[in-house]
């Protein structure tokens, strides 16, 4: 693409007289109950430059979701008291905390109502124990690979 096609691009206006490192990069909430998980999957998502945001529990979850506006949710599907669409239904609730995309960890797809999930969002699975090149896969399809303002 030439430089001129690049100057008139309505996706880069956004970024147009910024200063270099100006430009948020995408941000994902972990939300997994265990440390193992949460420490394992945000040191991968950082090896490849994406902010991380963490939460232990249901609540964590939500509240994050709100308070950070994360680009993109992975949710354990086993937290503390509430299933996870319990937790995606928080989130997208009369007061709409967060519309980030939601991909669900879990070792039991069949026990999760598809059409549900997909109505609050969920936008994919990924089984556990969690094969790191998926995930890393999966993340970069959903989200753009240029950072955010």
């Amino acid at each position: 693409m030439s430089s001129e096609c690049l100057a008139d691009d309505p996706l880069l206006a956004h970024e147009r007289g910024k200063p270099a490192g100006s430009i948020r990069k995408n941000s994902i909430l972990v939300a997994a109950r265990d440390n193992w998980t949460r420490d394992l999957v945000t040191f991968v998502l950082h090896t490849f430059d994406f902010d991380t945001e963490q939460a232990a529990n249901a609540a964590g979850a939500v509240d994050a979701a709100g308070a950070k506006r994360p680009d993109l949710i992975l949710l354990d599907q086993d937290l503390d008291d509430l299933n996870c669409l319990s937790v995606c239904a928080r989130m997208r609730g009369s007061h709409a905390v967060c519309a980030a995309p939601i991909i669900i960890l879990t070792d039991q797809v069949a026990k999760i109502d598809l059409c549900l999930a997909q109505h609050l969002g969920v936008v994919g699975f990924l089984d556990k124990p969690i094969h790191m090149p998926d995930l890393t896969e999966r993340v970069r399809t959903i989200l753009p690979s240029r950072p955010r303002p």
